[in-house]
């Protein structure tokens, strides 16, 4: 049986920006090589943004694990290579205002609950951004010194929830009855668009 206390949210924070501060980063690098002087921002070509987007999932990874990450991508434009080493530290620097976002949600959360640490008695962490050590350092400065878990696959945690509220709602499926509480605040819109 699950209730629903409050909830707070950030549209200004996502994996999504996060890539894009990344895409930032290679872009504003390979710009500014001396073979470029003069020519275009790769950003304003699509299929080279969309590159860059296929390579990032790699870089966010290795960045997760280690300090720094030699990136190589070939022929970015102009039969150019990218050649850099981005730093966890600069990749850091560069999600800094998005940290300072999540920090006032979850204050903002636990302040909607008029619930204290106190109160609390486990944190569960779900969604990609898990994997990216600062966001656990910021929600753990947020949490004082209740354990910050990840058991579940956050990937997939979002899906999995969803299908048992939409099993617990069907007469044709059978499910473990999930008893979900909850209050929302805004209006939800659901869109089903086919391929």
């Amino acid at each position: 049986n699950i209730e629903v206390k409050a909830q707070s949210h950030s549209q200004d924070i996502s994996g999504r920006a996060f890539d894009v501060e990344i895409l930032n980063i290679l872009a504003e690098n390979f710009n500014s090589m001396k073979s470029r002087v003069g020519k275009p921002d790769i950003r304003e070509t699509p299929r080279i943004v969309n590159r860059l987007f296929k390579e990032i999932p790699k870089i966010k990874e290795t960045l997760s694990a280690n300090k720094e990450k030699i990136v190589n991508i070939l022929e970015v434009a102009d039969y150019e290579n990218l050649k850099m080493t981005l730093t966890r530290s600069k990749f850091e620097e560069s999600i800094s205002k998005y940290l300072e976002a999540l920090r006032t949600t979850v204050e903002e959360a636990i302040q909607k609950a008029n619930i204290s640490l106190e109160n609390i008695d486990a944190v569960e962490i779900i969604g990609g951004a898990l994997r990216v050590p600062k966001v656990k350092e910021v929600l753990k400065e947020s949490i004082g010194d209740l354990e910050l878990g990840s058991h579940i696959n956050g990937d997939e945690s979002m899906s999995f929830g969803a299908a048992f509220i939409g099993a617990n709602s069907s007469s044709s499926f059978k499910a473990r009855k999930i008893f979900l509480h909850q209050l929302f605040e805004n209006d939800i819109f659901v869109n089903f668009t086919s391929k």
